[in-house]
C-alpha cells in the first residue's frame, strides 16, 4: 500500500467512512427518496384506476429481486422515473403496465433472473388464441402471427410471420405436392407480420397469396405522417437486416415496398376476410374474402386485434367531416377541430393538429393513463401554453355541420367545429375468429 494511505491513522479512516456515509445519506434523501415517492404516486394512480396489463409484461419475483435497478435502466420505454418499471423499498415493481410494449430488455438485464416477461394471467384470456411453438392455432393449418397473438412490436410480428412460414414449409414438404388449384398458404393481413410472412413464402418458393382488407402496410400505412415506429435489429426476409431502432413510418414502408418489389410479391388489397372453411375430410382450407374464394393447405392470420374503428353512436357521426384516423396534420390549417380519445393515437393527433389549428381534446376519463410518457409531456406542455384545450370527463353527444355538443359532468358544452377525429379504439374481430374456431365462444362473453 502507498505510504500516504498507510500513514492514515484510525481517526482519519473513521472520518473518511463518516464522510462516505454522509454522502450516501444525502443521496438517499435528495435523490432516492424523492424518486421513490414519484414512483409510489404513479403506482397508486395505476391501482386506483384499475389499470391492468393488456399484453406481455414483466412479472417480478420479490424473493429473487435484489433491487439493483438493472431492469429499470435497460427498459427503452423509461424516461427518468416515467415508464413501466420503478423501484420501491429496494424492489422492482411494475408501475405503469400500459407503458410496457414487451421489449423484454428488462428480462435480459436482470442478474438474478427475478424478472420474466410473460402474458401472465392474460395467457388464460379467451380473447388470445392458443398457439403451439410453431404459431399454429387450435385449428389445424391456421397459424397466427403479430398483434393477434398478444405480442406487440413490429420486430416480434416480423419474427412470428417468418416463423409461421418456416413451419408451413416443413409441413408442405412432408406432405408432397399440393392438389391442383390449391395454394400452399394464404396470408391474411399486410401489416408487419403479414408482409414478413409473404416475403418468407416467396423466398422459400411456396405457392402463396397475401390479402388485406385495406392497403399494403396495414395499420402502419395509416399512421400519421412521420410517426416514429420503434423497431430493433431484425432480419426481414428478402431484404435482410436493418439496424436502426427508430424509423419514420415512411422509411419502414419504403423498406417493405423495396422488398416486395424484389420478391415480386403477390398480394391483393381491399379483400375483407369473411370466413375460413375447413374440409373435415381433406383438411384443406377455403378462404372467403372480398367476393373471392381460395383453397389452401394453410392460412396465416396476421390481421391484428384492432378490427374496424369503434363508433360513438351519436347523432351526426356520419357527417363527412368525421374521421377515424389522421395521416397528415399539415393538411389542416386554421381549422376548429375536436379530437376524441385518451390513447396515444388521440394525443399524438391532437398535439400535431394544435400546431396550426384550434384544437379541443375530449376524453371521458379523468386522466390519461394509457399514453407514453413522451406524449404526456408534450400534451401537458401545449396545454400550459394555451395551444390545446383538454376536456377531461367529457364526451361528445351530437355533431352538427358547424359545431359539436359535449357533456362534461352535468354541464352541456358547445364548440364551433370544422372537423372531428375519433380515436375510440377498434372493434376486434372476435366474432369472425370464434366462427373460424381460432377463439372459443367465451371470447365473445368477455368482450361484453
Amino acid at each position: 500500500m502507498p505510504a500516504e494511505f498507510g500513514s492514515l491513522d484510525d481517526a482519519s479512516w473513521g472520518t473518511v467512512a463518516l464522510a462516505l456515509a454522509a454522502l450516501l445519506f444525502l443521496w438517499h434523501v435528495l435523490v432516492t427518496r424523492p424518486r421513490e415517492r414519484r414512483v409510489r404516486r404513479k403506482l397508486e394512480q395505476t391501482l386506483r384506476h384499475g389499470v391492468r396489463p393488456i399484453t406481455r409484461h414483466p412479472q417480478i419475483d420479490p424473493a429473487r429481486c435484489i433491487g439493483c435497478g438493472a431492469c429499470v435502466a435497460a427498459c427503452p420505454e423509461m424516461h427518468g422515473t416515467e415508464g413501466p418499471l420503478g423501484l420501491i423499498g429496494g424492489q422492482a415493481v411494475l408501475v405503469q403496465p400500459l407503458a410496457c410494449v414487451g421489449h423484454a430488455a428488462c428480462e435480459a438485464a436482470c442478474p438474478t433472473e427475478a424478472l420474466v416477461v410473460t402474458l401472465g394471467e392474460l395467457a388464460n384470456d379467451p380473447r388470445i388464441p392458443r398457439l403451439d411453438d410453431e404459431q399454429q392455432s387450435v385449428v389445424p393449418g391456421i397459424y397466427v402471427a403479430g398483434e393477434l397473438s398478444g405480442l406487440p412490436l413490429i420486430r416480434n410480428a416480423i419474427r412470428q410471420g417468418r416463423k409461421a412460414i418456416e413451419a408451413i414449409e416443413r409441413r408442405c414438404r412432408a406432405a408432397g405436392p399440393a392438389p391442383e388449384g390449391v395454394l400452399d398458404v394464404v396470408i391474411v393481413g399486410l401489416g408487419p407480420a403479414g408482409i414478413a410472412a409473404a416475403l418468407a413464402a416467396s423466398e422459400r418458393g411456396l405457392d402463396y397469396l397475401a390479402i388485406d382488407q385495406g392497403r399494403f402496410g396495414g395499420t402502419v400505412a395509416n399512421y400519421p405522417r412521420r410517426k416514429l415506429v420503434l423497431t430493433a435489429p431484425v432480419d426481414l426476409p428478402v431484404y435482410g437486416p436493418f439496424r436502426k431502432r427508430e424509423l419514420a413510418k415512411e422509411e419502414l414502408l419504403e423498406i417493405w415496398r423495396e422488398a416486395a418489389e424484389r420478391a415480386q410479391l403477390r398480394y391483393r388489397e381491399g379483400c375483407r376476410l369473411e370466413t375460413i372453411e375447413r374440409d373435415p375430410h381433406t383438411g384443406l382450407l377455403t378462404v372467403v374474402a372480398g367476393g373471392s374464394r381460395w383453397r389452401a393447405r394453410t392460412v396465416v392470420l396476421a390481421i391484428g386485434r384492432r378490427g374496424t374503428p369503434r363508433r360513438l353512436g351519436i347523432p351526426g357521426e356520419d357527417l363527412p367531416k368525421v374521421a377515424y384516423q389522421l395521416q397528415d396534420a399539415r393538411s389542416y390549417n386554421g381549422e376548429r377541430i375536436l379530437v376524441v380519445g385518451g390513447g396515444d393515437s388521440a394525443v399524438e393527433a391532437a398535439v400535431e393538429l394544435a400546431r396550426r389549428n384550434r384544437v379541443t381534446l375530449s376524453y371521458r376519463r379523468d386522466g390519461f393513463f394509457r399514453i407514453k410518457d413522451k406524449n404526456a409531456r408534450r400534451l401537458e406542455l401545449m396545454r400550459k401554453r394555451g395551444q390545446l384545450e383538454v376536456l377531461l370527463r367529457s364526451q361528445p353527444v351530437r355533431i352538427e355541420a358547424d359545431r359539436v355538443l359535449l357533456r362534461q359532468g352535468e354541464a352541456q358544452l358547445e364548440r364551433d367545429n370544422d372537423y372531428v377525429f375519433i380515436f375510440a379504439g377498434g372493434e376486434p374481430p372476435y366474432p369472425l375468429l370464434c366462427r373460424i374456431g381460432v377463439l372459443p365462444p367465451e371470447a365473445l362473453e368477455r368482450r361484453r
